[in-house]
Formats: structure tokens, C-alpha cells, sequence
């Protein structure tokens, strides 16, 4: 699930993570809380279902970075992959889904969260333009998925992002966390996005 947190800090940069790799192990090693459930769940999620988003939905990690003069210090990350998870709300076809996104415990507040969803929605749009041109189906939609119980529910559907909640009177139950309710919301890659400021990492 989705976490982003809000205000940013100058200078971030951008770097593909992959599973397995110095970075994916230092994401594995962040202690995030216990409570609420929908933080402790990340590393749940960053475990077990990344590594297979990678390799069969065309995933990417992307690991935000800070710089100092000697070293760089990573401070979050998201995902994005081309999934048909929920492609009985998109005609069927692969889309754009998000399933992670976080900051580093000790970095939560700050706006990291943000600047990392807006660079996968400018990603995302790119993508699907590029698709449009070689005709590959796939849908026009970015998806994502918000615990009831997550506040920052809110925020997507306010006027910086206009996600759409699509299952509101029939969330879906999460069987790993106690079958807690969701929602799942989408946006559509046609609407103005935010542009990414992010730089790559060398």
C-alpha cells in the first residue's frame, strides 16, 4: 500500500533498485513501526511481492537519494509495475499499479513520499504514451491501494492527484492484515501530471 508522506527537502536524486542488491538490502534492514499495521506491513510487502513484480510484471524500485560531499544516503522508495490486478476496472488490459511506496522511518514528513509519487506518475505517463505510439494495449490508468484505516486515504482524491476511490461501497479485505478493508483507486494517465524534478544517481 501506498504511503506518502508530505513537504519536501532540497536535492534528492534517483536510482533503479533491484532486488537482492545493496540498496534492496538496506531497505530490508529499516524498522518500521509495529503500529499502525499499514506502516508495519511495508517491509511484509517489500519481502515477498516485490521481487515477483520484477520479474513478471516489468517492475522498477525507484530509491531515492540524498547527496553529501562524500556519499549518498537513501531516504525512500517506490514501486511501479504493468499488472492486470485490477483490470476489471480497465477493460481488461495491463495497467500502471503502485504497490509500495515509503520513506525511511527516521525521514517520515519531510515530503519524501511525495516527491517519489510524483516522479511514478510522470514515469507512468511517459510509459503510456510511448505505448500509445506502438500500439501496446495497455490501459490509460495508474492504479493504487489505501487501507480504510490510513488516513492519507484523503490526499489522493484531493485536487493535487484526483484519484478516484472505485470500490467505495464494496472495499476489498486484505487476509494477510487481519482482513482489513481497502480501497482501490485509480487516476487517469491523460490528466495534467506533476512533473518529476528528480535527477539520476550515477
Amino acid at each position: 500500500m501506498v504511503q506518502p508522506t508530505q513537504t519536501s527537502d532540497p536535492n534528492p536524486r534517483l536510482s533503479v533498485i533491484f532486488p537482492g542488491d545493496e540498496n534492496f538490502q538496506d531497505i530490508l534492514s529499516w524498522e518500521f513501526p509495529a503500529e499502525p499495521f499499514y506502516l508495519r506491513q511495508v517491509q511484509r510487502a517489500l519481502e515477498s511481492d516485490m521481487p515477483q513484480r520484477v520479474l513478471h510484471e516489468d517492475g522498477i524500485i525507484f530509491g531515492l537519494h540524498v547527496m553529501d560531499k562524500n556519499s549518498r544516503h537513501l531516504i525512500g522508495f517506490g514501486a511501479i509495475s504493468q499488472s492486470k490486478l485490477y483490470s476489471e476496472y480497465a477493460d481488461n488490459r495491463r495497467h500502471f499499479y503502485l504497490p509500495l511506496l515509503a520513506a525511511r522511518p527516521d525521514m517520515t514528513g519531510r515530503g519524501f513520499g511525495k516527491v517519489i509519487l510524483d516522479h511514478l506518475i510522470s514515469y507512468a505517463s511517459a510509459e503510456f504514451l510511448e505505448s500509445e505510439t506502438n500500439d501496446q494495449e495497455i490501459a490509460d490508468l495508474i492504479f493504487l491501494d489505501v487501507y480504510i484505516a490510513n488516513p492519507i486515504r484523503n490526499w489522493y482524491t484531493g485536487p493535487s492527484y484526483e484519484f478516484r476511490v472505485l470500490n467505495e461501497n464494496n472495499p476489498k479485505l486484505d487476509p494477510d492484515e487481519n482482513n482489513e478493508p481497502y480501497y482501490i483507486m485509480s487516476r487517469s494517465l491523460r490528466l495534467p501530471g506533476p512533473e518529476s524534478g528528480l535527477q539520476p544517481t550515477d
